[in-house]
């Protein structure tokens, strides 16, 4: 009896179960789960009994999803098999060209709807949109400059499509770069310039419409995101005489919270932010009403505040990484923090005259 080994590549930490064809057949001939080597995390074996000596292809999948491809060729005998490639250009450069047209038909539809909608929102989802579907255009670029580098090797390009198929990201900026690698990928020619040439397309006309929308009036929502995070420009004035006031919102089931801060005098509510070694309250603020919403599990608390020349005084730099508190202070317990977020403080781009 002869137990073939064969070792190949796939996503690391994975239920992998690796399937062999004969090569061109929609057969199976062999199905295992192959284990992943303790160190050489992604390396993957699978042990096969008897399989008919020959060329396979091997597909590996984490349930029924394909996210490795290889071939390698056996003996009937008991050793370890390495697997190697057919290189997989055609199939991701057709990727490329199928993101790509989807891009194109959004660029077609945001012009369309540049001409006729009344609603900026709307329009600002679609650009989104495409950006969405550049950035991944971005990533695919990519692995294929990876893949064709000289030291990456038949791997690379392996590694590269199992990545791209599990939905892996890759930290490369540069849109450049990342566009001539689609060309390069293509041979200098064929559907590696038709890809280059649309995607060029649709940054062009991605930028226009971004820079059509920059002077269109577009609503802010509100500085308070869900979950607490505030968001301030330097010089920013909260003030509820203007409607500018924050108003946090805390889940308070049953109205526990508010009924202990509302029994405090307000005066004896302080907000205020800094970041971490810090003076306290390099960011201050007033709180000036509490408020409820809901009832039952449902119950929010509303706590509206007010804050002055934001971010203005001396040692507050634009950062990302600021808290607030709200604390207060009663009879028998001095400065009790009560609640806490994140604060992003941001420069401002716009001189007041």
């Amino acid at each position: 009896m002869a137990t073939q080994t064969i070792e190949f590549r796939s996503p690391p930490s994975q239920t992998i179960t690796a399937k062999l064809f004969a090569v061109g057949s929609d057969t199976q001939v062999a199905s295992v789960t192959a284990t992943e080597a303790t160190n050489r995390k992604g390396t993957y074996a699978g042990a096969y009994t008897d399989v008919p000596a020959g060329e396979y292809e091997l597909i590996a999948l984490v349930s029924t999803t394909p996210v490795a491809r290889w071939f390698v060729t056996l003996t009937l005998t008991t050793a370890t098999f390495q697997v190697y490639d057919k290189s997989q250009t055609v199939l991701m450069v057709a990727d490329v060209m199928n993101a790509s047209a989807l891009a194109a038909d959004a660029v077609t539809e945001i012009q369309s709807g540049l001409a006729t909608a009344a609603n900026v929102s709307t329009v600002s989802t679609q650009v989104t949109a495409v950006q969405t579907v550049l950035s991944g255009i971005t990533s695919l670029a990519h692995w294929l400059r990876r893949a064709f580098r000289k030291d990456a090797g038949s791997a690379g390009m392996i590694a590269a499509e199992a990545e791209i198929q599990t939905g892996g990201t890759a930290t490369y900026l540069g849109t450049t770069d990342n566009l001539e690698a689609i060309k390069d990928a293509g041979g200098g020619g064929g559907s590696g310039d038709a890809s280059q040439t649309t995607l060029l397309a649709v940054q062009v006309t991605t930028t226009a419409i971004a820079a059509s929308l920059a002077g269109t009036p577009i609503e802010v929502a509100g500085r308070v995101a869900s979950g607490g995070g505030i968001t301030l420009y330097i010089g920013d004035d909260c003030k509820v005489a203007s409607g500018t006031q924050l108003t946090i919102t805390v889940s308070d089931p049953a109205g526990g919270l508010y009924t202990i801060l509302n029994a405090i005098p307000i005066a004896n509510l302080a907000w205020g932010a800094s970041r971490a070694r810090s003076a306290a309250s390099l960011i201050p603020g007033t709180i000036t009403s509490l408020a409820q919403s809901g009832s039952g599990a449902s119950t929010l608390l509303l706590i509206s505040v007010e804050i002055i020349a934001a971010g203005t005084a001396s040692g507050c730099v634009a950062a990302d990484d600021y808290e607030y508190q709200i604390s207060s202070r009663t009879n028998t317990t001095d400065d009790f923090v009560r609640i806490e977020g994140t604060l992003n403080l941001l420069p401002r781009r716009v001189a007041i005259p």
